[in-house]
C-alpha cells in the first residue's frame, strides 16, 4: 500500500521541536528501535544543535518524512570521525507506527542511498536491526544490505528479554577514489 503524499527532505534546525517529538513518540510506541536514555532530558534547543552539526558534515545526514507538517518518517547516517573510519557511518530508521506498512521506510531509504551516492561518502552503511524485526530486514535486504553477522543477546526487552541482532552492511561508491 502506499502512502498519501510524503514530502521527504533534509532535516532544517527549524525542525528541532517536531523532530524531538517524533522520536519520543517512536520511542513510546515500538520495540524495535533503541533510542539514547538521553532523550528524556533532550531540549529543543540542544537537538537543533545537532541538526545544525548534522547540516555541517560532509557525509552525515538526517531526512525527515513529512505528511503534511507532521514529521512520522527520519532516517540518519551517523559517521565517526576517527581516523580510517571516516569512510564507515551508521544508519538508522523510524516511521511512526500508525504509517507503518505505507511504503515510507522505502522512501527514505531510497532518498538516504541516493543522497550517499550523490555526496561519493561514506563508502560503508552499517546498521543493527533486531532479528526478530522481519519486515525491517526485507526493506534492508531489497535495497542492497546484506547480513555480516548475528548476534546472540544483541539487545535487551524488558518485555521478553534478550534478543538476537542482525548486523548489516552495504558497500557503496567503491570505484571513486576517497
Amino acid at each position: 500500500m502506499q502512502t498519501s503524499v510524503i514530502d521527504i527532505r533534509p532535516a532544517q534546525a527549524a525542525d528541532a521541536r517536531a523532530y524531538l517529538c517524533f522520536l519520543k513518540a517512536v520511542a513510546k510506541e515500538t520495540p524495535y528501535v533503541a533510542l539514547p536514555a538521553e532523550l528524556a532530558t533532550l531540549t529543543p534547543l540542544f537537538t537543533e544543535f545537532l541538526i545544525a552539526s548534522i547540516l555541517e558534515s560532509q557525509q552525515d545526514v538526517l531526512l525527515l518524512a513529512f505528511d503534511q507538517q507532521q514529521i512520522v518518517g527520519a532516517i540518519r547516517v551517523n559517521s565517526p570521525t576517527e581516523q580510517g573510519l571516516t569512510h564507515i557511518s551508521e544508519v538508522s530508521i523510524a516511521v511512526l507506527k500508525a504509517k507503518w506498512h505505507r511504503g515510507i521506510g522505502s522512501d527514505l531509504m531510497a532518498h538516504l542511498l541516493a543522497s550517499v551516492r550523490e555526496i561519493g561518502n561514506p563508502r560503508r552503511l552499517e546498521l543493527t536491526v533486531q532479528a526478530r524485526n522481519h519486515r525491517a530486514i526485507a526493506l534492508y535486504k531489497r535495497f542492497g544490505f546484506v547480513t555480516e553477522a548475528q548476534l546472540a543477546a544483541g539487545f535487551y526487552a524488558p518485555e521478553t528479554g534478550y534478543i538476537p541482532v542482525v548486523q548489516m552492511c552495504q558497500l557503496m561508491n567503491m570505484d571513486e577514489e576517497i
